[in-house]
């Protein structure tokens, strides 16, 4: 029975004990919010103007130079390159000669086939006189023949006579022929070297390379002791009065932003024009952008130059980009209003180094707190916020 006692007194005393320990804390919390609060300092901070209005961005990359027209130059003849006359860069007029291959085998041929129809042809001088006596000596023979031939038949000579005629005026037929077909031979003889000749004086002018109109030598491919093979490329050139270019890689989102048609800065001083996009991508997932310089230029191809391209303007209200707070709700400015700040949650349009575009609870005019992400995360914090020049005035 007296332990049972003794349990009750003690859990009565616990339940006393919570209820004066919850008075107690009640009563202190009334004391401590009777208390005026903490005085908290504002924050300096630097702030701009939201403005209205348009903007662009100026991008720069690297593109490479590169002619609209190259023409790799050859040979249509194998021998030796005796001289090169242009070296890499260098201009060339139309007509010049650029590349000379060593012609004395071919003008070795040529003297040899031209001798060769020269004896020939004079062979053909012998023969036709042969032949003209040979016409008047079958002209005497078959006058022969046929006068033995009308005496036999009257009795008046043997058969004998007959056939010695008759065999002296086929000898003269079978002579006549044979020298009409040994001029015949020597004629398609001549005609055959002649049309040789000629292939070889075509292949005479092949022998010295020839601008076809005016350029640039882009690459050397061949040097004064090399074998040159038909086809073989010997020089590179390309032609600047056909047109320059740039190709720039950038990345799709940029690429986006830019426009065909609009005007850029290729090194500072040539100006040239967004001409087309290349719809497939590099293997880097860049795009690559096609301009075309406006006038004959003095870059070389495969020459890296630096390319300002100005990017589509965006309209909307304009912040300095250290205004922008990222923070997991999305992006906000810093509102100051009253010496406080007030989150304005907006949508970024635009974004440059400097300045961006955004759409939102925002008026022309307003103030917004801007400074790195961290001092913008600060402010937001912290509430009370007092302008830098306020504080030094």
């Amino acid at each position: 029975m007296s332990s049972r006692k003794a349990v009750l007194i003690f859990l009565v005393l616990i339940l006393a004990g919570a209820v004066i320990g919850k008075v107690l804390i009640e009563k202190r919390k009334k004391e401590l919010l009777s208390y005026p609060p903490p005085k908290v300092n504002p924050l300096p901070v630097e702030w701009a103007e939201v403005k209205e209005g348009a903007l662009g961005e100026e991008l720069h990359y690297f593109g490479r130079v590169l002619p609209y027209q190259y023409a790799t130059l050859s040979t249509k003849v194998a021998g030796t390159v005796l001289k090169v006359y242009k070296s890499e860069g260098e201009r060339f007029r139309k007509g010049e000669v650029l590349v000379e291959i060593d012609s004395s085998e071919i003008s070795n041929n040529l003297a040899s086939i031209e001798s060769q129809r020269r004896a020939k042809a004079s062979l053909i001088k012998g023969l036709e006189a042969q032949l003209e006596a040979a016409k008047v000596k079958e002209k005497n023979a078959e006058r022969e023949y046929k006068r033995e031939l009308f005496l036999f038949e009257r009795k008046a000579v043997p058969r004998e006579a007959v056939e010695k005629a008759e065999n002296l005026y086929r000898s003269a037929q079978a002579q006549v022929k044979s020298l009409k077909a040994q001029i015949e031979e020597l004629r398609n003889s001549i005609k055959s070297l002649r049309e040789k000749a000629e292939a070889l004086r075509g292949s005479l002018s092949y022998t010295k390379v020839v601008a076809l109109k005016d350029g640039v030598v882009a690459q050397v491919l061949a040097y004064p002791g090399d074998v040159a093979l038909p086809g073989k490329p010997l020089l590179k050139v390309f032609y600047p009065e056909e047109g320059m270019r740039v190709l720039v890689e950038l990345p799709p989102e940029k690429a986006g932003e830019v426009e065909v048609g609009t005007t850029v800065s290729v090194s500072g001083a040539e100006r040239g024009k967004v001409v087309k996009f290349y719809p497939a991508a590099t293997p880097k997932g860049l795009v690559t952008l096609e301009v075309k310089l406006e006038k004959n230029t003095t870059l070389k191809p495969n020459q890296l130059v630096k390319v300002e391209i100005p990017t589509r303007e965006v309209k909307g209200l304009i912040v300095p980009t250290s205004s922008l707070l990222h923070l997991k709700e999305g992006v906000f400015v810093l509102l100051i209003e009253k010496g406080e700040v007030k989150p304005v949650k907006v949508k970024v349009l635009k974004e440059a180094p400097k300045l961006s575009v955004v759409s939102g609870r925002l008026s022309p005019g307003q103030k917004v707190v801007v400074g790195r992400e961290s001092a913008l995360l600060r402010a937001y914090r912290i509430k009370r916020v007092i302008p830098v020049e306020e504080l030094n005035g």
